[in-house]
This record gives structure tokens, sequence and C-alpha cells, in this order.
């Protein structure tokens, strides 16, 4: 999964501060951030990803396989590529 530089600084510092790894800090905001999207269906679609947006960078996070397909269906329907859906949901659980 790629992700932008400043959410993964984030991750890194709240998982120092709660003696956590930086995927478990991921996952719980992934999943605070698909919790919202339930509760609010009205937010729509997320934006795609601007060709000129500042690079990402690679981060390897195991999510479980019904929340991962979940997304995957909920990407497709709104025709967004998956990776943005994720971090849009991420973003979400980090407001």
């Amino acid at each position: 999964m790629y992700i932008e530089r400043e959410v993964d600084g984030r991750l890194r510092d709240e998982a120092l501060r709660d003696g956590t790894s930086k995927a478990e800090v991921f996952r719980r905001y992934l999943r605070a951030g698909v919790r919202e999207l339930k509760a609010q269906p009205q937010l729509g679609p997320p934006r795609t990803r601007a060709p000129d947006a500042p690079p990402l960078v690679l981060r390897t996070v195991h999510i479980d396989a019904s929340l991962w397909e979940w997304l995957r269906v909920q990407a497709f329907d709104a025709h967004v590529p998956q990776s943005d859906y994720v971090r849009w949901c991420l973003a979400l659980g980090m407001r």
C-alpha cells in the first residue's frame, strides 16, 4: 500500500507513543474510517489521486480478508482505484 509521507510519519509517531506497530495503528484508523463511512454513506466516493501529487511511500500492512474484500467492492462500485479508497478510509479514520 502506498500512503502519503505525512500520514506515514503520523503513524510512526503514534506507534512509538503507543508502543505498538505502524501497521496496527494503520489498521485501527482504517477500521475507524470504514465505520465512519458506513455511518455516513452520503460522504460519496473519494477523489482519485492527482498525477502531480507528491510521491507516496510504500508500506506493507496485512488487512483482514473480509475487510479487504469490502474495500475492493466499495472501490469498484465507486469507480476509483482501491488504493485511493483505502487512503480515503484511512484519512477518515485519522480525523
